[in-house]
């Protein structure tokens, strides 16, 4: 935010001050503007001024007058005298506030006294304190009260529902700005017709109470955001009325605000910011004057950081005298002009062969009038602190070669950005352009000579379908085992990333007293490493083919102390930018967890149960913990429910109990069955709709029953092409054959999903990708 508020221009506007002597006591005291806002708060009853040192963000509250005796309304800073004028609130005189927070009565106004007056402020040339009277909902008119004529007051009727918080004056080409309460919205008003034009309606969150210009004719607005938790200053775009937060503050409760934009600014940044040694910057220098006449006699000084010379200064409207003799490594131009308005001036600048680092630097504007201080410092726009050095990072490598990496969705581009490295560029396909646009995978190189150096630079583009999944999850079938025994680690790897990836490794450090036996079924393909412990399985250079599928080692349990065992496995070797590892999962649990094995058993021999029942009761005896193999006292068998061999389907995990009677009394034995409820559905990944007979329907296949409750496919935009219901699985005709309102749909990437409910009951959401060709 520049907030530049010089102090009254009253040796530059003699004039006015003659003519307005007889209204100003000697007593009152101007304001020295530097960079200040001012705040009507407490109801009205309070005077604050806000500043912002030099190279910070932070807004300073100095409390001027905590109890102004009197509330006021429609305040606005007067150029000509260096005081803020302001309507009393019910009364309807008009007072004047100096630097010391002390105000005076100047006398009642001939203001209609049915109306509030509000939102006010003083004309650029100081001849007019503009205000909008309201009846407390709409604004009913526009008052100019002449500070050259009595203060006289003319009446300018406004229409429409309108109510105006406040109003300021560009200082550069006096349009009229405002903020209607009514509608939410940045206003232009017209000061002869009293036609006001909305513009943009402001954000849910931001409220807005005062606007206010700065030296360089930028509108700001102060309000709250984040709903009304802290206060805060936004930036105004003068053609759309759209507010940009700046800055908060504390909540600080106001009525108004005024400004004091009539001064000079002085702005200075370094294009590019960027750059290396034996290369040219250009420093370009933004000079407003808001003073209303053309400032003469006014010395340029920017003192260069080490090692910058200047070359050459383009051609410019501020005259002067250029001297380069009296300050070595330094820009000086004495006696210059600025004329009202802005100015610009730009330097070319030559770097050195100097180290890397950051140079920062400051311009200034001297031998000013007395009332606007003695110098102005520059500010750099591109930051958001006020009054901060120049900055140019110089780059220096130590390394003769760059490498990056670069992720891309399928189907989008990215701009590979090589300004960092100088201006004298050339990419491998011919292009000298500092940005290169790509949209394929592949690797991509420039040669960048910096004067100094010359760069090899080398970008790795990583392309995905987005959202892309890569995922690890690891099941142990049994989960619940005995020592000496053999188990299964099952591997589930899903790529969901748009295409294969090559150079993958698995490994996986078992439990020290578990031995790798060897691989069984096996999609990925590559090479078991060997010379490994024998507890360590790693398979290297595999290919993740896109979809889902699993790999199963076979491992031997040792002879171990029972409980629970706990393991993690390791995908590796994908590229960094999709996350170069990924660590497995126990699907069974909600967490992101490791695996866990229960090992059963005892650690004795024997184990003895005493416990008493009684006739007609049952015991429900469960032998698992102790081993696999069982001699029942009876030596009785069963089969059926009630017969000799039972026989058992359920549709999940389930445990059995067989109890032994002799009427008298009852043992029992557990058995637990385990039921495999992985979801087997597969789904193609690319089909052709051209009546061959041959991949004409994408549809779900699996060898379990299952019924399709829905099926939508839909384009890269969004769009649903294809949405059928009530089908089941396996059944070709009711899939998707390419066509979308009677018309073949283009060839391209389209994403599915599919709700589909298991002969158990239960109910899961699958979805993929598929392409679409012709």
């Amino acid at each position: 935010m520049h907030m530049k508020c010089p102090v009254a221009h009253i040796p530059l506007l003699l004039a006015f001050a003659i003519l307005l002597s007889g209204q100003q006591s000697l007593s009152q005291q101007p304001f020295t503007c530097t960079d200040q806002l001012f705040l009507i708060g407490q109801n009205g009853g309070e005077l604050v001024e806000i500043n912002t040192p030099p190279g910070s963000s932070i807004l300073v509250f100095n409390d001027l007058n905590p109890n102004l005796g009197q509330s006021i309304d429609a305040a606005g800073f007067r150029s000509t005298d260096g005081l803020i004028y302001a309507i009393g609130n019910g009364n309807h005189h008009l007072y004047q506030l100096d630097a010391t927070g002390a105000m005076a009565d100047l006398g009642q106004l001939s203001l209609n006294a049915n109306l509030f007056y509000l939102a006010g402020e003083m004309t650029p040339d100081g001849q007019f304190l503009v205000a909008i009277g309201s009846d407390g909902t709409k604004d009913v008119e526009l008052v100019k009260i002449d500070f050259l004529n009595s203060y006289t007051v003319e009446t300018i009727p406004l229409s429409g529902f309108t109510f105006h918080t406040d109003i300021a004056f560009d200082p550069l080409s006096g349009q009229l700005f405002g903020y209607d309460r009514n509608s939410r919205r940045i206003s232009i008003i017209n000061l002869n017709s009293g036609i006001v034009s909305l513009l943009s309606e402001i954000s849910a969150d931001n409220q807005i109470t005062g606007v206010f210009f700065n030296a360089f004719a930028e509108l700001n607005a102060f309000g709250t955001t984040l709903g009304g938790v802290v206060s805060a200053i936004f930036k105004i775009n003068k053609n759309t009325g759209v507010e940009t937060l700046h800055r908060t503050t504390g909540l600080q409760p106001l009525v108004d605000v005024t400004a004091c934009p009539f001064t000079i600014g002085l702005r200075c940044e370094a294009d590019p910011q960027s750059s290396f040694p034996c290369n040219e910057v250009q420093f370009r220098y933004t000079i407003s004057n808001a003073t209303n006449i053309v400032q003469t006699g006014i010395d340029f000084s920017h003192n260069l950081p080490t090692g910058h010379k200047v070359l050459n200064i383009l051609p410019h409207s501020l005259s002067g005298t250029i001297d380069q003799i009296s300050l070595p490594n330094s820009l000086k131009i004495n006696d210059i002009s600025i004329n009202k308005g802005i100015n610009q001036l730009k330097v070319n600048v030559y770097i050195d062969d100097i180290p890397s680092g950051t140079y920062l630097s400051k311009a200034k504007l001297e031998n000013l009038p007395s009332l606007l201080g003695p110098f102005i410092g520059s500010d750099d726009p591109r930051t958001s602190n006020y009054g901060d050095s120049t900055r140019i990072e110089v780059n220096r490598f130590d390394e003769d070669s760059l490498f990056f990496e670069r992720f891309l969705c399928l189907g989008s581009t990215t701009v590979l950005d090589a300004s960092d490295y100088g201006n004298n560029l050339h990419w491998s396909n011919g292009t000298n352009s500092p940005q290169l646009q790509v949209g394929q995978a592949g690797i991509y190189t420039l040669d960048a000579v910096s004067g100094c150096q010359t760069l090899f630079v080398s970008y790795e583009v990583v392309t995905a379908s987005c959202p892309y999944t890569i995922e690890l999850l690891h099941s142990i079938f049994p989960d619940t085992i005995y020592p000496c025994s053999e188990v299964v680690f099952r591997y589930y790897i899903g790529n969901d990333s748009g295409q294969k990836r090559t150079g993958i490794s698995l490994v996986d450090t078992l439990p020290t007293t578990f031995t790798f036996l060897e691989v069984l079924p096996n999609p990925y393909g590559g090479l078991v490493k060997n010379g490994l412990p024998p507890n360590v399985v790693h398979i290297e250079n595999m290919t993740l083919v896109e979809g889902s599928d699993s790999i199963d080692v076979l491992v031997e349990i040792g002879d171990i102390i029972p409980g629970n065992y706990f393991n993690k496995a390791v995908l590796s070797g994908l590229p960094n930018v999709l996350g170069n590892n990924r660590t497995s999962d126990d699907p069974n649990t909600l967490l992101l967890d490791e695996t866990r094995l229960t090992v059963l058993g005892l650690e004795s021999d024997t184990s003895y149960v005493d416990t008493v029942i009684c006739p007609g009761e049952s015991l429900r005896l469960d032998a698992r913990p102790f081993g696999t193999n069982f001699l029942w006292p009876d030596g009785s068998t069963l089969s059926c429910w009630e017969c000799l061999n039972p026989y058992a389907g359920p549709l999940t995990s389930t445990d059995y109990i067989l109890i032994a009677s002799n009427e008298l009394c009852a043992d029992s034995l557990q058995i637990f069955l385990f039921v495999d409820e992985t979801r087997r559905v597969f789904a193609p990944n690319v089909f052709s709709p051209n009546a061959d007979g041959i991949n004409d329907y994408f549809y779900l296949q699996s060898p379990d029953f299952g019924i399709i409750h829905s099926l939508i496919i839909a384009d890269r935009w969004g769009g649903i092409v294809f949405n059928s219901s009530q089908s089941s699985i396996n059944e070709e005709l009711t899939g998707w054959n390419g066509y979308h309102k009677e018309k073949t749909c283009e060839t391209g990437l389209y994403s599915w999903m599919a709700d589909i409910e298991f002969i158990d009951g239960k109910r899961e959401i699958f979805k993929g990708g598929i392409l679409l060709i012709k």
